[in-house]
């Protein structure tokens, strides 16, 4: 998608407040050449990158576990 500049932003909401999240600010290279590069390198090699959807799941997998045992 050609945009001038792409946007990720992260806001989150709770009693203290909002705390906000521009990760393409917060990023040192622009995120997307990193993806796609990232991707590139998975498909020459023929295997998947280290932060694939199991890494995603396995993530999620422990957040459930932590917020189970925070109530």
């Amino acid at each position: 998608v050609p945009l001038p500049q792409s946007v990720f932003r992260i806001d989150l909401y709770g009693p203290a407040g909002e705390l906000a999240l521009d990760a393409v600010a917060a990023a040192a290279d622009e995120p997307w050449s990193l993806a796609r590069r990232t991707f590139a390198e998975a498909v020459r090699s023929g295997r998947s990158p280290e932060l694939d959807a199991r890494h995603g799941l396995r993530l999620q997998e422990l957040i459930e576990r932590a917020a189970g045992a925070l109530r």
